[in-house]
Protein backbone atom coordinates (compact mmCIF):
# COMPACT_ATOMS: atom_id res chain seq x y z
CA UNK A 1 0.00 0.00 0.00
CA UNK A 2 2.92 2.47 0.83
CA UNK A 3 4.33 1.63 -2.15
CA UNK A 4 1.87 1.88 -4.74
CA UNK A 5 0.48 5.23 -2.80
CA UNK A 6 3.99 6.90 -2.86
CA UNK A 7 3.99 6.30 -6.80
CA UNK A 8 0.79 8.11 -7.22
CA UNK A 9 1.66 10.68 -5.03
CA UNK A 10 4.87 10.85 -6.91
CA UNK A 11 3.08 11.62 -9.77
CA UNK A 12 0.53 14.25 -8.45
CA UNK A 13 3.64 15.87 -6.52
CA UNK A 14 5.92 16.63 -9.87
CA UNK A 15 2.95 17.84 -11.46
CA UNK A 16 1.68 20.04 -9.27
CA UNK A 17 4.60 21.80 -8.73
CA UNK A 18 3.99 23.70 -12.07
CA UNK A 19 0.46 23.97 -11.55
CA UNK A 20 0.56 27.53 -12.46
CA UNK A 21 2.33 26.87 -15.27
CA UNK A 22 0.80 24.33 -17.03
CA UNK A 23 -1.80 23.64 -20.17
CA UNK A 24 -5.38 22.93 -20.06
CA UNK A 25 -3.98 19.19 -21.33
CA UNK A 26 -1.06 18.76 -18.74
CA UNK A 27 -3.79 20.43 -15.78
CA UNK A 28 -6.40 17.15 -17.07
CA UNK A 29 -3.38 14.94 -16.39
CA UNK A 30 -2.80 15.98 -12.82
CA UNK A 31 -6.65 15.93 -12.24
CA UNK A 32 -6.60 12.16 -13.20
CA UNK A 33 -3.56 11.81 -11.58
CA UNK A 34 -5.01 13.16 -8.78
CA UNK A 35 -8.17 11.05 -9.09
CA UNK A 36 -6.50 7.79 -9.04
CA UNK A 37 -4.39 8.60 -5.97
CA UNK A 38 -7.64 9.04 -4.63
CA UNK A 39 -9.47 5.86 -5.36
CA UNK A 40 -6.38 4.22 -4.46
CA UNK A 41 -6.10 5.93 -1.18
CA UNK A 42 -9.67 5.19 -0.37
CA UNK A 43 -9.16 1.59 -1.21
CA UNK A 44 -6.22 0.99 1.26
CA UNK A 45 -7.78 3.62 3.61
CA UNK A 46 -8.13 0.95 6.39
CA UNK A 47 -5.09 0.36 6.96
CA UNK A 48 -3.94 4.31 8.38
CA UNK A 49 -5.12 6.25 11.25
CA UNK A 50 -8.52 6.99 10.05
CA UNK A 51 -8.33 11.22 11.43
CA UNK A 52 -5.20 11.60 9.62
CA UNK A 53 -6.82 10.13 6.09
CA UNK A 54 -10.17 12.71 6.72
CA UNK A 55 -7.86 15.41 6.57
CA UNK A 56 -5.43 14.08 3.53
CA UNK A 57 -8.83 13.08 1.73
CA UNK A 58 -10.31 16.50 2.44
CA UNK A 59 -7.19 18.49 0.85
CA UNK A 60 -7.43 16.24 -2.15
CA UNK A 61 -11.14 16.34 -2.72
CA UNK A 62 -10.11 20.32 -2.67
CA UNK A 63 -7.47 20.02 -5.29
CA UNK A 64 -9.88 17.64 -7.40
CA UNK A 65 -12.63 20.64 -7.51
CA UNK A 66 -10.60 23.32 -8.02
CA UNK A 67 -9.01 21.27 -11.56
CA UNK A 68 -12.46 20.02 -12.14
CA UNK A 69 -13.87 23.71 -12.46
CA UNK A 70 -10.60 25.02 -14.65
CA UNK A 71 -10.96 21.40 -16.56
CA UNK A 72 -14.72 22.44 -17.46
CA UNK A 73 -13.89 26.14 -18.61
CA UNK A 74 -11.48 24.47 -20.92
CA UNK A 75 -14.09 21.67 -22.18
CA UNK A 76 -16.62 24.65 -22.36
CA UNK A 77 -14.33 26.91 -24.68
CA UNK A 78 -13.40 23.82 -26.94
CA UNK A 79 -16.87 23.04 -27.18
CA UNK A 80 -18.29 26.44 -28.15
CA UNK A 81 -15.04 26.85 -31.07
CA UNK A 82 -16.47 23.13 -32.10
CA UNK A 83 -20.21 24.32 -32.22
CA UNK A 84 -19.23 27.48 -33.79
CA UNK A 85 -22.74 29.13 -32.71
CA UNK A 86 -24.41 31.85 -35.10
CA UNK A 87 -26.62 34.86 -34.36
CA UNK A 88 -28.34 34.95 -30.75
CA UNK A 89 -26.01 31.40 -30.05
CA UNK A 90 -23.04 33.26 -30.38
CA UNK A 91 -23.68 35.98 -28.36
CA UNK A 92 -24.80 33.66 -25.40
CA UNK A 93 -21.62 31.65 -26.22
CA UNK A 94 -19.71 34.32 -25.79
CA UNK A 95 -21.32 35.43 -22.61
CA UNK A 96 -20.70 32.05 -21.24
CA UNK A 97 -17.02 32.10 -22.31
CA UNK A 98 -16.63 35.75 -20.62
CA UNK A 99 -18.43 34.71 -17.45
CA UNK A 100 -15.86 31.44 -17.04
CA UNK A 101 -12.88 33.82 -17.85
CA UNK A 102 -13.52 36.17 -15.28
CA UNK A 103 -13.53 33.28 -12.80
CA UNK A 104 -10.44 31.92 -14.03
CA UNK A 105 -7.89 33.68 -12.00
CA UNK A 106 -9.82 32.62 -9.21
CA UNK A 107 -10.04 29.16 -9.58
CA UNK A 108 -6.14 28.96 -10.57
CA UNK A 109 -5.50 30.20 -7.40
CA UNK A 110 -7.88 27.93 -5.48
CA UNK A 111 -5.95 24.98 -7.05
CA UNK A 112 -2.59 26.50 -6.25
CA UNK A 113 -3.41 26.76 -2.83
CA UNK A 114 -5.10 23.46 -2.72
CA UNK A 115 -1.65 21.73 -4.54
CA UNK A 116 0.14 23.40 -1.40
CA UNK A 117 -1.98 22.28 1.06
CA UNK A 118 -2.12 18.71 0.00
CA UNK A 119 1.98 18.89 -0.69
CA UNK A 120 2.24 20.82 3.08
CA UNK A 121 -0.17 18.38 4.69
CA UNK A 122 0.99 15.27 5.98
CA UNK A 123 0.15 11.79 3.99
CA UNK A 124 -1.16 8.91 6.34
CA UNK A 125 1.29 6.49 4.54
CA UNK A 126 4.50 8.57 5.65
CA UNK A 127 3.28 8.59 9.44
Amino acid sequence: AVKALGRRWKRVSRRGRELKDLGDADRHHLRIDAKKLRYAFEAFAPLFDAREGERFLKRLKALQDALGALNDAAVATRLVERLAPKGAGAAEASRLLLAREARRGRQMKAAVAAMEALADGRRPWDI
